[in-house]
């Protein structure tokens, strides 16, 4: 466990916590995991943080993170005062797997064997070769430019592998709790999350997030995402977080003939979130569906950038982000779609609608097309403004106050991506909590 101390420079932070790793590594420090390893902090430490003059990081101010106090830290020394049966999302009846700071738990994991899925905590400081998974890890995100992604290369200790067999289906969802202990101090954490979907598989996988204590938890979350022929996942990403924590998250998926993705981010507490989704259909016949809603208050800045990547021809995409913005919080959704040469008879769409509350309140909001094929049917759309005054109006007189009308529709327009989550008892659970935020924003 590494406890140094480094304040005020993040970058100056980041090449002490490599240069230490590299120290302590023995065998494997000439192993193609620590080669990577080395090309990707390079890569990083060239270019530094991004900052605004970059086109992917124009709305995205990253200089807060020379401000906190942060220690890079590895798992926790004491873990006794996390009770999983307290947090909100653990009710949903699921396999639970317990990472803290971004090492796995096995203390607080609930997880037993299950046929036809397999789950591996695999050491990368100490392992020379990651075997039937040498072919799978580090692929999609090596070279992929992304600041936060190569820092999490350089410095992540383990990678909890989740793959489910072929043709297996999964009978409840697998939940992984990403635990954040700031409770002593500032801490900077590497979560990095595999999943391969084997032939015909499918799985639900549920992302829950926590952080404990009052210092700032600032997270850098990886996850690459293998979908091979006929697979099916629902990936359910809920940020519900605390005022203290920061969230930085990548994930990176590709896609194989007939696989079927949802991915839905549910960002709804954080003060700081940055979700990239990238997705690369490389196959026929495959599906990719993006759903978001986000709703920031106080100072929050949430920024959703998408990028679905049509390889090839006769695939669909749609992607559904909406976004509700109190006081002086910011929302960006940056959605880029690429249909490539090769790419005929694509249909992708994108949405996304955007509601601001204050008039300080902002959202920057950029939809992308970029065609390079003829025969296509795409279409991108946004739109932002204020509560459509009509339909408050006639929920007064039916003689319902303004404040419990504008709650009334707010609820119904976060409703119709929530019900797009398949798992019942998630869907309630995030729903009730959407509730409770908008009555306590009012009130």
């Amino acid at each position: 466990m590494n406890n140094s101390e480094i304040k005020s420079d993040f970058k100056t932070m980041i090449k002490s916590e490599f240069e230490k790793l590299q120290n302590s590594l023995n065998g494997s420090s000439g192993s193609e995991i620590n080669l990577a390893r080395k090309d990707e902090f390079s890569s990083f430490f060239v270019k530094g943080i991004p900052t605004i003059k970059f086109e992917n990081w124009k709305y995205t101010n990253l200089t807060f993170l020379n401000k906190l106090d942060l220690k890079v830290q590895d798992g926790s020394e004491d873990v006794s005062d996390i009770n999983i049966k307290e947090l909100y999302y653990s009710e949903v009846d699921s396999h639970k797997i317990v990472l803290v700071n971004g090492i796995y738990s096995k203390e607080l994991s609930d997880f037993f064997e299950v046929d036809g899925l397999d789950l591996e905590i695999i050491n990368t400081t100490s392992s020379t070769d990651l075997g039937k998974y040498s072919s799978y890890y580090g692929k999609l995100t090596h070279n992929s430019g992304h600041p936060f992604a190569e820092i999490n290369t350089a410095l992540s200790k383990s990678v909890l592998v989740i793959e489910i067999k072929e043709n297996k289906v999964v009978d409840k969802p697998i939940q992984i709790i990403n635990i954040t202990d700031a409770s002593k101090h500032g801490v900077f954490t590497n979560p990095r999350i595999l999943v391969i979907c084997k032939k015909s598989s499918s799985c639900k996988i549920i992302e829950t997030n926590y952080t404990v204590g009052n210092n700032p938890g600032v997270k850098n979350i990886v996850k690459e995402i293998f979908l091979e022929e006929n697979a099916n996942l629902n990936y359910y990403k809920i940020q519900d977080d605390t005022e203290y924590s920061h969230t930085f998250d990548y994930t990176q998926a590709y896609q194989l003939r007939d696989s079927h993705f949802d991915e839905a981010a549910v960002s709804l507490n954080g003060k700081f979130i940055r979700n990239d989704l990238r997705t690369i259909l490389d196959s026929e016949n495959i599906e990719s569906h993006y759903y978001g809603i986000f709703i920031g208050s106080n100072s929050d800045l949430i920024d959703n950038h998408t990028f679905v990547d049509h390889a090839k021809p006769n695939c669909y995409s749609n992607e559904n982000y909406r976004g509700i913005l109190f006081d002086k919080s910011t929302g960006v959704f940056n959605g880029k779609i690429m249909v490539r040469p090769d790419a005929q008879k694509t249909n992708a769409y994108q949405s996304n609608k955007n509601v601001l509350l204050s008039p300080y309140a902002v959202i920057n909001t950029k939809p992308e097309l970029e065609i390079y094929a003829d025969d296509v049917k795409c279409s991108h759309g946004a739109t932002s403004g204020a509560l459509d005054e009509n339909s408050k109006f006639y929920l007064q007189t039916r003689g319902i106050g303004e404040k419990q009308a504008e709650i009334l529709l707010l609820n119904a327009f976060a409703a119709e991506v929530i019900g797009e989550i398949k798992i019942e008892k998630l869907r309630n659970l995030v729903l009730s909590r959407i509730e409770d935020k908008l009555n306590m924003v009012y009130n």
